[in-house]
C-alpha cells in the first residue's frame, strides 16, 4: 500500500506540473497540489485518477476505495516548505476522505462555479443529508464521455 501512496503522490506532481501547478507536502497519504486556475486541478485530479485506475489489478478488491479526489477552491495560505493551508484545502481534503467510491471526484461548491466543465463532464450536486454532514456544499463529477 505504501507503494501505491508514494506512486499518486508521484503522479499528482507530474500532472500538476503538466497543467501549471505544483505538488505541495501533507505529510501524509493524502496528496495535495494547488493551481491558478480549478480548469488546471480538474485535468490534473482525471488524469491522475484514469491513470491509477488504469494499473489497478483487474477485480480491484486490493486497494478498493483508496482514490478518490477531492477538489476545494479558494485563497489558500503557502507555509514553510511549501505547505498549503486554509479552507479550500481542509474541504478538499474533506471531500478525499468522504468520497465512497473508487476513483471517485468530488468538488467543493466553489470549484464547480469556477470550473466550466468541458463537454463530456458534468457535476451532479450532492443531497441535503450529505451537505449537512459536511457543513458545505459539493458535488460528484460525472464522466459522460
Amino acid at each position: 500500500m505504501a507503494g501505491l501512496v508514494a506512486r499518486v503522490h508521484q503522479l499528482l506532481a507530474v500532472h500538476a506540473v503538466s497543467v501549471g501547478g505544483e505538488a505541495c507536502p501533507s505529510g501524509t497519504d493524502i496528496g495535495l497540489a494547488r493551481f491558478a486556475e480549478v480548469s488546471s486541478a480538474m485535468q490534473a485530479c482525471l488524469a491522475v485518477v484514469a491513470e491509477v485506475e488504469a494499473a489497478r489489478e483487474v477485480d480491484g478488491h486490493a486497494h478498493h476505495g483508496l482514490l478518490a479526489c477531492g477538489v476545494g477552491w479558494g485563497p489558500v495560505l503557502v507555509g514553510p516548505g511549501g505547505q498549503v493551508l486554509g479552507v479550500p484545502v481542509a474541504r478538499a481534503v474533506r471531500l478525499a476522505v468522504w468520497a465512497e467510491g473508487r476513483g471517485e471526484v468530488v468538488i467543493s461548491d466553489a470549484a464547480r462555479e469556477a470550473w466550466a466543465a468541458p463537454e463530456g463532464l458534468g457535476v451532479h450536486g450532492a443531497r441535503g443529508s450529505a451537505v449537512q454532514s459536511l457543513g458545505f456544499g459539493f458535488g460528484h463529477v460525472a464522466d459522460y464521455r
